[in-house]
């Protein structure tokens, strides 16, 4: 059984709202593994070993999935507590979310900074329809005890929905929700046409019970708004 300073975070977020910093106190001998390029800086005395989480496979589809190629562990010395300070690249909120083991965590892409070392990781299809979305084609799945760190674009809203209770989540501005819910993607409503003129051509329908994370801004749409104030050129 793993060691109780395994399962749990001693997180310090400081720089909220829009440019927040996560300052993760490790114990002495405590690993916590971290998406690659997450890190501001850290403890001299801190070890990091960068590798490819679940092999060439597994790792082959956390980059399709918009994750990194490679994870790094962050190891503090075994004679005394450490940090290590990780950030994100957009603007954004950083929320610190518990996983009993009873049921796991599905992340949509880009939305995990860090877990503690005996979270396990793989990657989960988003389905055909989430091709349409241009986003959110496939999703990272978090099992096991422990805690996760989790990042967005904008601010970070939770909800936890009653049994049989519903919400629509725009694809882009959907974060993570637990592995036992009902989860489908689907256009807006109304015949493909409304969907086009109404500006969401994806939501996600999700059933509770179960917890569900948002965010408020959608990289996607940063993207196609950035794409916009391009100049073009013509022939």
């Amino acid at each position: 059984m793993a060691d109780a300073t395994e399962l749990s975070l001693n997180v310090e977020i400081r720089h909220s709202p829009a440019f927040a910093v996560a300052r993760l106190t490790l114990a002495p001998g405590q690993r916590v593994r971290a998406s690659s390029g997450s890190l501001y800086m850290r403890d001299a005395a801190i070890t990091v070993d960068a590798k490819m989480e679940g092999g060439l496979k597994g790792a082959f589809k956390r980059a399709v999935g918009g994750q990194s190629f490679f994870t790094s562990t962050f190891v503090g010395p075994s004679d005394r507590s450490s940090w290590v300070d990780l950030t994100q690249v957009l603007p954004g909120e950083l929320k610190t979310v518990e996983l009993d083991g009873s049921q796991g965590l599905v992340l949509t892409q880009g939305s995990w900074l860090a877990s503690t070392a005996d979270i396990q990781l793989d990657t989960k299809w988003g389905g055909f329809k989430s091709l349409m979305g241009g986003d959110r084609l496939f999703a990272v799945h978090l099992s096991g005890a422990g805690q996760a760190l989790l990042s967005s674009y904008g601010a970070i809203d939770a909800f936890e929905l009653a049994a049989g209770q519903e919400i629509l989540v725009d694809s882009g501005h959907l974060l993570g929700y637990d592995d036992t819910m009902t989860v489908n993607v689907q256009t807006q409503g109304g015949g493909f046409l409304n969907s086009v003129k109404s500006g969401e051509l994806i939501v996600v329908r999700i059933v509770g019970p179960g917890r569900v994370w948002t965010q408020t801004r959608s990289q996607s749409e940063l993207g196609d708004w950035v794409r916009q104030q391009v100049p073009t050129q013509s022939n």
